[in-house]
C-alpha cells in the first residue's frame, strides 16, 4: 500500500508519535512519585489530627 505522504513528513510524523508516547510515560512516572510524596504528607497530618 502506498502512502501518499512525503517520506520525510511520514518521519517526522512517527517522530512525533513516538515523543509523544514518551512524555505521557515521564508523565506517569513524574505523577506517581508526586502521588506518593502527598500521600506520605498526608498521612502525617492526619497522625497530628488523631493525637489533637
Amino acid at each position: 500500500m502506498k502512502l501518499k505522504k512525503p517520506r520525510n513528513r511520514y518521519i517526522n510524523e512517527a517522530i512525533d508519535h513516538y515523543n509523544g508516547i514518551q512524555r505521557r510515560l515521564l508523565l506517569r512516572e513524574e505523577l506517581g512519585r508526586e502521588s506518593g510524596l502527598v500521600r506520605m504528607e498526608s498521612m502525617e497530618v492526619l497522625r497530628g489530627f488523631e493525637d489533637l
